[in-house]
């Protein structure tokens, strides 16, 4: 039940963050708040997606070793966000 809502999640907040950009090329300045709640539902979709997949990703290892795996998988992500300004700089 988790996988279509967290597919709902990403895809809303996916298409509202792409959809900022058309708001920024085509649309005056007076629709400028659009562009804002356009960001601000990308963001909560993004929040929630996040969550969904920490909750679900808690329930695919076994019980004996949940809190060491799931210590893994935060410290790669954590690690993965520390690597990932470096890694835009390569280009």
């Amino acid at each position: 039940g988790r996988k279509i809502v967290h597919i709902i999640c990403m895809v809303v907040g996916g298409g509202a963050c792409l959809s900022t950009i058309f708001i920024v090329l085509f649309a005056s300045d007076s629709f400028q708040w659009i562009n804002i709640v356009l960001a601000l539902i990308g963001k909560c979709g993004a929040s929630a997606a996040f969550a969904i997949v920490y909750i679900y990703s808690a329930e695919l290892f076994p019980t004996v070793l949940r809190n060491s795996l799931m210590g893994v998988t935060c410290l790669f992500a954590r690690l993965g966000g520390m690597i990932s300004p470096y890694i835009a700089d390569l280009s």
